[in-house]
């Protein structure tokens, strides 16, 4: 049986009209469920605030795994997750995992990365051990497939890696290493482009480490 549960909140990305296949990462992380039969892959759609926590709430709400893992995949700014305010979203994740076993975050949308405070709030004093976000505007595809490698390679953490930040981060490093740390992979507020190294934040918590912290990780 598996033991551990990838949770996927998804918001549509375009209108029918402009969209008619709707696309969705969906199919891209049910590969892993496909790859690993210790892993199980659940989604779900929201569409404004009270379906983000409902989702939320509803997948998070087992004791059937020992690890959860949280993936929010929605167009994006500095505010705003889709129609749910960031701080919203930030505050539902940091209620469920103050009372579940969800290890770890990727908030799939542009820009979200700039707010590096509300990663390290999303993750203090809960079970969340690390969290990533993108600090610019990202292409839909190729940020897709960043998410893919990276969550494939948290999900193999072991608990020594997940007790030590330095550890951690490599582990995070090895993930990201397919792809080439300097492609321009987004464009700032002001239009300038980003590599992928300066468009990627990761904040870290390590796991029951008395008095540890959450840090911002530089790539």
């Amino acid at each position: 049986m598996a033991k551990t549960a990838l949770m996927i909140l998804e918001s549509p990305w375009w209108e029918i009209d402009e969209n008619p296949g709707r696309a969705s990462v969906f199919p891209f992380f049910h590969g892993l469920e496909r790859l690993d039969d210790n892993v199980k892959v659940y989604h779900t759609t929201f569409y404004e605030g009270k379906s983000f926590r409902l989702a939320l709430e509803d997948l998070s709400n087992t004791s059937r795994f020992n690890r959860l893992f949280l993936y929010i995949a929605s167009h994006g700014n500095t505010r705003m997750i889709g129609k749910v305010p960031l701080t919203a979203v930030i505050d539902a994740i940091k209620s469920c995992a103050s009372c579940s076993n969800i290890e770890g975050l990727i908030i799939g949308s542009c820009l979200a990365g700039m707010q590096v405070d509300l990663l390290k709030e999303a993750i203090t004093g809960t079970s969340l051990v690390w969290a990533m976000g993108y600090a610019g505007y990202v292409d839909w595809f190729t940020s897709t497939l960043i998410d893919l490698a990276v969550m494939r390679g948290m999900l193999g953490a072991t608990k020594r890696q997940l007790g030590d930040r330095d550890l951690l981060f490599q582990r995070f490093r090895q993930a990201i290493a397919r792809f080439d740390l300097d492609y321009a992979l987004a464009t700032d507020l002001d239009d300038k482009e980003l590599s992928l190294r300066k468009a990627v934040s990761l904040v870290i918590q390590p796991k029951n480490v008395q008095g540890a912290k959450p840090v911002s990780m530089s790539l």
